[in-house]
């Protein structure tokens, strides 16, 4: 999904662990993962939030220009 590619980047994290991270984000108030090179995150949701909304708000922008 577009929407985490920032995510992805900066905690480097492969298709499956971005899909996976996405899905738990409206699920768990904090999230742990391990990137590809093997350092362990525990982070809260709203911080994941903070970084990739600025990508969710273009995006959510784009699809209402597109409707309208």
């Amino acid at each position: 999904m577009k929407s985490l590619r920032p995510c992805v980047k900066k905690y480097l994290l492969d298709f499956n662990q971005g899909e996976a991270l996405k899905i738990n984000l409206s699920k768990e108030e904090y999230q742990e993962f391990t990137n590809v090179v093997g350092m362990e995150y525990k982070l809260s949701t709203k911080e994941i939030v903070e970084d990739i909304n600025e990508v969710l708000v273009k995006i959510s922008l784009e699809i209402v220009e597109k409707k309208y």
